[in-house]
């Protein structure tokens, strides 16, 4: 288990400007122009945050990656393959 950040967090990283995009996107022309710049700036840098708590994460954990199974994508058999969302030495 990580120490400063749960590996569940992971998905917050591509997920934060999804959501700051689609809400731009939806709203925009009902928005004042100081409530978009801030809404497009918090996406990213929350966004940035918690990578920066995940290499930190990493950097502590020795090297050992940090991985959030997001869902399984496909299944046949014994064959499993997983999406998964990971963070290790060549992502960061």
């Amino acid at each position: 288990m990580s120490q400063y950040l749960r590996a569940e967090y992971l998905a917050y990283i591509p997920f934060l400007p999804l959501l700051g995009a689609l809400i731009l996107g939806l709203f925009h022309t009902r928005l004042s122009r100081i409530s978009v710049h801030a809404i497009a700036l918090s996406s990213v840098a929350g966004s940035f945050i918690i990578t920066l708590f995940a290499f930190k994460d990493l950097l502590a954990g020795n090297g050992l990656p940090l991985v959030h199974q997001v869902a399984e994508w496909m299944q046949g058999g014994r064959f499993v393959l997983p999406f998964e969302l990971m963070v290790d030495q060549v992502s960061i």
